[in-house]
């Protein structure tokens, strides 16, 4: 199983990517100071940092990527 995901927090319920599906959560049902962006265990019952870490590592080198090959269009990234 593929580990939940925080997409987004909407008031007080955090919206998982669990499997490629959207799950609603109490917010109070989660570990303290959860926020978007990181990953559970399986139980949902705490952080999985290796894989977090992994994960912001990974959209930084994307990010820089993109970033260097820029060519000043409409946006910046």
């Amino acid at each position: 199983m593929a580990r939940p995901f925080v997409d987004r927090i909407e008031g007080k319920t955090a919206v998982l990517i669990v499997e490629g599906q959207e799950k609603r959560v109490p917010l109070r049902s989660l570990p303290k100071g959860i926020r978007e962006g990181r990953y559970l265990t399986e139980d949902l019952s705490r952080l999985e940092p290796e894989e977090t870490a992994e994960a912001v590592s990974e959209v930084a080198a994307r990010r820089e990527r993109l970033r260097r090959n820029d060519d000043g269009g409409d946006f910046s990234l």
